[in-house]
């Protein structure tokens, strides 16, 4: 064998002989690798001090990669930029790396999955089906649902008023955001087996507010109420 200054690693030649490889040498503290590592088991990692260099090429132009760049943290990157993240805290960050906790003016609410981006494009979540069975089925659908239960995969009957989703709109104030508008479904009555009475109430925030208080319902019998909950008429406008 010769060449042995280079710092190529000595292997088992297809003769039984040894040779140096050229496609793998060691400095002393760097094993490197010219070519593909196969890994028949388990490639572990336990420098989790320099846990920052961890990167893991995916494409063969590089610029493709998921890295792992702080302690309990997943990164995928794609044409050099970073677009999906999750947390050590197990939220998944869509466009951005810092997630958010400063919603309804609060430190609170920390939405589990969080899209942040500069444009249309950048912050829009679409959810699209396809198909012509009939005229309902298949359609998009954006579900949204409760249970009393205290358990995941709970089946416990809700109650009269109990509030079952709701869309909220919120503005930034210079520090936090603060709800502007809201929209909430809830149970409109006693709910039983297969018996779900709901009402629609829209809501809305005053100027020198920061929580909004219902303006307009819409009941499980089809009345709207305005100014008021509880319609005795298909229309009816209460002004205080």
């Amino acid at each position: 064998i010769s060449d042995l200054n280079s710092g190529r690693v000595v292997i088992a030649g297809t003769d039984g002989e040894l040779e140096d490889s050229a496609n793998l040498t060691f400095d002393g503290s760097t094993l490197s690798v010219s070519g593909n590592i196969s890994v028949g088991g388990t490639l572990t990692y336990e420098d989790v001090t320099n846990v920052d260099s961890i990167g893991i090429v995916t494409a063969q132009s590089g610029d493709t990669k998921i890295r792992f760049p702080a302690a309990d943290t997943f990164t995928v990157e794609t044409a050099g930029s970073e677009r999906l993240r999750t947390t050590s805290a197990g939220k998944v960050l869509v466009g951005f790396t810092t997630e958010r906790s400063n919603f309804y003016n609060t430190n609170t609410i920390n939405p589990k999955v969080q899209i942040e981006g500069t444009n249309y494009s950048d912050s829009a979540l679409s959810i699209t089906s396809n198909g012509a069975s009939n005229n309902r089925d298949p359609y998009s659908i954006l579900l949204l649902s409760r249970s009393r239960g205290t358990d995941f995969a709970s089946n416990t009957v809700v109650a009269d008023n109990d509030v079952l989703g709701a869309v909220d709109f919120q503005g930034n104030d210079g520090t936090q955001f603060v709800s502007a508008a809201a929209i909430e479904a809830i149970v409109d009555g006693a709910p039983g087996a297969d018996d779900m009475p709901g009402a629609l109430t829209f809501l809305t925030t005053v100027d020198g507010a920061s929580t909004p208080t219902e303006k307009l319902r819409i009941t499980s019998d089809g009345k709207v109420g305005i100014g008021l909950t509880n319609p005795e008429f298909k229309v009816t406008v209460y002004d205080a």
